[in-house]
């Protein structure tokens, strides 16, 4: 069930004063959707195993011997559903993904290694939190595929934030039909072992370090956003929307001030990679790759 709503159209057109306005979506538990899932060489239960309730998530790949099987890989699936509430066509000056590191780990216990470059994807077709698996992970689109930088050196193996530039990848979202947008697919740029990356879920305890987005809209296209919202909802609740500024009900808006204390990233992210496709031999295929033949490799 949805969370209790506000009129977009209210909430907007008591803020178009602001040259700017903020707006940022930080599910929590009952409202995030998100999930890891993984593949395993020789050990094909895995592909079944649904892991849309831990409270990290995941882009590696490993080796696992010690549970009868070879390689394997994982992959996270991220959406924010409240963006299908916000009008097509509306203008953003800017979105940017905003993930959080942990300090330890009980499923990636080495931390962040390797090179763990990533790949962040447009997810064009529907999944259920509760149900996505490797085998049922939804099909994805290479259009303004954007690169997310990994951790670097031993001081970033555990609490590595980092903030991407996402805007082209929203605004795909955001024009295009709601039933082709479903969210992000990050993935490693080389899919080999052994290599991970991990961030906190929607269901970490700490609520400042949970996955957030940040969309910003200038004076202009909050007018055109609120004028096309007249019986437009967005999801309200005290977690889905936190941002600086004044506060209205539950949901906080912001006019380029001061906002509240959060986990500084580290860095952020260069522009969207325009698009680069993944070599066959990496992705396999549009539906969430790799061929697990295509992407294996050999420790020698």
């Amino acid at each position: 069930m949805r969370p209790p709503v506000l009129a977009l159209g209210l909430l907007l057109s008591t803020l178009t004063g602001y040259s700017q306005t903020t707006l940022t979506f930080r599910p929590d538990s009952c409202n995030g959707k998100d999930a890891t899932v993984f593949v395993k060489t020789n050990l094909p239960a895995w592909s079944d195993k649904n892991f849309g309730h831990r409270d990290e998530l995941s882009a590696s790949g490993w080796t696992y011997g010690g549970q009868g099987g070879e390689d394997g890989y994982s992959r996270t699936f991220i959406d924010f559903t409240q963006l299908r509430d916000i009008p097509r066509g509306t203008r953003v000056s800017q979105a940017t993904l905003s993930l959080y590191g942990k300090e330890s780990s009980i499923f990636i216990k080495q931390g962040n290694t390797g090179p763990n470059d990533c790949f962040i994807d447009r997810i064009t077709s529907p999944w259920s939190e509760d149900s996505v698996t490797w085998n049922k992970r939804p099909s994805i689109s290479f259009m303004h595929q954007t690169a997310l930088q990994g951790s670097r050196g031993e001081a970033q193996t555990w609490n590595y934030h980092v903030t991407v530039d996402v805007t082209a990848l929203v605004q795909d979202m955001i024009d295009l039909p709601a039933d082709s947008s479903h969210g992000f697919c990050i993935r490693l740029q080389k899919e080999t072992y052994y290599v991970n990356l991990a961030f906190a879920s929607s269901e970490y305890v700490v609520s400042t370090l949970r996955p957030a987005l940040t969309l910003v809209f200038n004076s202009c296209d909050t007018v055109n956003l609120a004028a096309q919202a007249s019986t437009t909802k967005v999801a309200r609740t005290s977690e889905t929307e936190i941002v600086s500024g004044p506060l209205i009900g539950n949901v906080r808006m912001s006019n380029g001030g001061e906002g509240e204390d959060l986990p500084v990233p580290t860095r952020v992210s260069a522009k969207p990679s325009e698009g680069v496709k993944t070599p066959e031999t990496t992705m396999g295929n549009q539906q969430g790759g790799p061929d697990k033949k295509a992407v294996k490799t050999k420790k020698k």
